[in-house]
């Protein structure tokens, strides 16, 4: 999985300033979480069998026909994805949810409709939301020195 990572310090964790370097963080940790294989307790009881999928008609099975693999996520890029997570979970579970939500690439028009609320009352929540994970990431890092 190849991104843009954030420039790091001397102790290996990297360097969140800005509300705009920590949406690119979150959307990276997203990026990631999506490209972790699922468990046969993440798939639906309708998926979850254990018979191989093969061709019934004894065919050549076309490259139109199969699926393009997913990305697999680098040992890095699963410990600043559970980095990000662990600070993004002492969140509220309002918060929490548009946070994640919006990490995971869903578009404001949609929260709006699963939600109920404004798009700008949820932008208001998550930008809040947002200083208080960069409050907690100084705060971390302060203790730390």
């Amino acid at each position: 999985m190849k991104m843009v990572s954030l420039p790091m310090r001397t102790d290996g964790q990297d360097v969140v300033d800005n509300i705009d370097q920590l949406k690119l963080a979150l959307r990276h940790m997203g990026k990631t979480l999506s490209a972790m294989p699922l468990t046969c307790r993440d798939k639906p009881m309708a998926f979850r069998s254990s018979w191989p999928n093969f061709n019934q008609n004894d065919d050549l099975v076309s490259s139109m026909q199969r699926r393009p693999a997913k990305p697999s996520a680098t040992p890095k890029d699963i410990s600043d994805a559970e980095y990000w997570l662990s600070h993004v979970s002492r969140l509220d579970e309002s918060s929490r949810r548009i946070v994640m939500a919006r990490s995971m690439g869903i578009t404001w028009r949609r929260l709006e409709e699963m939600d109920g609320r404004s798009h700008t009352t949820l932008r208001k929540i998550e930008q809040a939301a947002l200083l208080k994970i960069l409050v907690m990431v100084n705060v971390k890092s302060e203790k730390d020195k």
